[in-house]
């Protein structure tokens, strides 16, 4: 049951879901027509999660807008099922559907953002002792890069099982999402329910790898191969590190490089091995290579960490260029996979 709001918890949106449920049906549709789409969702949001509301709170709430109390009716709670109701009279139906539509999914995704807004070693303190395939389908929905600090994170020992089943996840299907929600709803306050469906596998701990350190990528790729070699050789072979700039043909380099800054590229060839720099220079005018190897030479030492998060920003467009099938990889799937560099 729905806990009963309080005054500090209604500000802003709140208040003026709670001036909107006041109002009726109605009314409320009237006002909602005017205001931004943006505006809207908010304000349905809140609607859709409010409590119930005493009538003294209503009053200084409507005394906010109004200067007066003009009913003494008591707002019960909002719910998905009054919004749409409001929503439909003021929108439609199609654009009403839409809105309940998107508070569903956001109201869904609740608790893996409530997660995510803490640091990855404290996430992972907080699912250490779940089960590993809990805990797998919890960090297969994190963004990549916050999914990779919190396996890093993780244990000894329980990394590598918890990035197998990852590896071998299929689809989640929404039971799977209810009872997610329901172990964090039980140690996290105020986290709601849903269906998601997100997908694991191999791509998605490739994706998740490709954005944690080397020596975190080594120690689980080390771990998986222990129990499933086949499995392991998969996710190799849908990771991309900055030495695999050597696989592109001249052709996709030339189009990566239309999409690098070129500092930034300096930085990124930094303590490179010669191989990659020669690659890079060859695909480039005789100038632009002078330059860039000038800018090295003169701009002093890096921190391994810069020069890590300057070859991963351009890995970023690799692998973007290869999504939209603009470049092909050697090896990874296109005409080129017998290709030998």
């Amino acid at each position: 049951m729905a806990q009963v709001a309080t005054r500090e918890e209604l500000s802003g949106a709140k208040k003026a879901a709670v001036v909107l449920l006041t109002l009726g049906k109605e009314a409320a549709a009237k006002i909602i027509k005017n205001l931004k789409e943006s505006d809207i969702e908010k304000i349905a949001m809140e609607m859709a999660n409010l409590g119930p509301v005493s009538k003294e709170l209503q009053e200084q709430i409507l005394a906010e807008f109004t200067g007066a109390m003009a009913s003494g009716a008591r707002v019960a709670g909002g719910g998905e099922e009054k919004v749409a109701e409001i929503l439909e009279a003021a929108l439609g139906k199609a654009k009403a559907s839409e809105i309940v539509g998107r508070i569903k999914r956001q109201k869904t995704t609740g608790a893996i953002s409530k997660l995510e807004e803490m640091s990855p070693p404290t996430v992972a303190e907080f699912l250490k002792n779940e089960h590993p395939q809990t805990i797998a389908l919890i960090v297969a929905q994190f963004e990549p890069d916050f999914a990779a600090r919190v396996l890093a994170a993780l244990p000894e020992g329980l990394k590598g099982e918890v990035a197998l089943r990852i590896a071998t996840m299929d689809a989640i299907s929404p039971d799977a999402t209810h009872e997610i929600n329901r172990i964090l709803a039980s140690q996290l306050e105020g986290v709601g329910g849903g269906q998601k469906t997100v997908a694991g596998g191999v791509k998605t701990l490739a994706d998740i790898l490709n954005q944690g350190e080397r020596t975190l990528e080594d120690e689980i790729l080390s771990a998986i191969e222990e129990k499933d070699g086949e499995v392991a050789g998969q996710v190799r072979k849908l990771m991309f590190v900055f030495d695999d700039i050597l696989l592109l043909d001249d052709r996709s380099m030339q189009r990566v490089l239309r999409e690098v800054d070129s500092k930034n590229l300096a930085v990124a060839l930094k303590g490179a091995d010669e191989k990659i720099k020669e690659k890079i220079f060859k695909n480039i005018s005789e100038r632009a290579a002078a330059m860039i190897q000038e800018e090295i030479d003169y701009m002093g030492p890096k921190r391994v960490s810069e020069v890590e998060a300057a070859q991963q920003a351009i890995i970023e467009v690799i692998r973007n260029l290869e999504d939209s099938g603009e470049i092909v990889i050697a090896g990874r799937g296109g005409a080129s996979d017998d290709l030998i560099v």
